[in-house]
């Protein structure tokens, strides 16, 4: 795979898990509220530390894919 696959694999990633973040969120809302479970223990602390690491990942992978993008791009230059 090359810089630029490797890249915008990792954006794409980055993407999947900024999604993920908001995805949990909603669904800690609708546990909180007992849309989906009546009686589920409100202890949602695991959860809320879930969300966090999806933020902090996907921005890191955000990082890694740019930074990628443009090493592949400098690379290119140095060859024309």
């Amino acid at each position: 795979m090359s810089k630029r696959g490797a890249g915008v694999a990792f954006c794409a990633i980055s993407a999947f898990l900024f999604f993920s973040k908001y995805f949990f969120k909603v669904a800690i809302y609708a546990l909180e509220n007992g849309s989906f479970m009546n009686g589920f223990d409100r202890s949602f602390l695991a959860i809320n530390l879930t969300v966090n690491t999806f933020s902090a990942l996907s921005v890191a992978a955000l990082i890694v894919g740019i930074i990628y993008l443009i090493i592949s791009e400098v690379e290119e230059k140095k060859k024309q």
